[in-house]
């Protein structure tokens, strides 16, 4: 038992040095082609809005709006100039922009 151990170990010690070479040549590989490729962002959202589900006799009572109206406001609030503007820098969008 102890002699098998002692033959892998070897046998590894001997093959060490083209183990890491084939390591470092995969690497490097991965690491050019990271540098290489454009840094490209993507973001997705859903946001379900419904109607607002109201007892029919407080629905006269109440002002009520379509799912489409509600989509247009909050559509509205998040699509500001300011808002995109902090993104922006949030994100380093713009290079030369301060």
């Amino acid at each position: 038992m102890k002699n098998d151990i002692k033959f892998y170990w070897r046998l590894g010690l001997r093959r060490l040095p083209l183990m890491l070479a084939v390591a470092i040549l995969i690497t490097s590989i991965g690491v050019i082609q990271a540098l290489r490729l454009p840094a490209v962002y993507e973001a997705e959202a859903r946001l379900l809005v419904e109607s607002p589900q109201i007892a029919d006799n407080l629905l006269q009572m109440t002002v009520t709006t379509t799912a489409g109206e509600e989509i247009q406001v909050i559509s509205e609030r998040l699509i500001t100039r300011t808002n995109l503007l902090e993104i922006a820098n949030e994100f380093e969008v713009f290079e030369n922009y301060s």
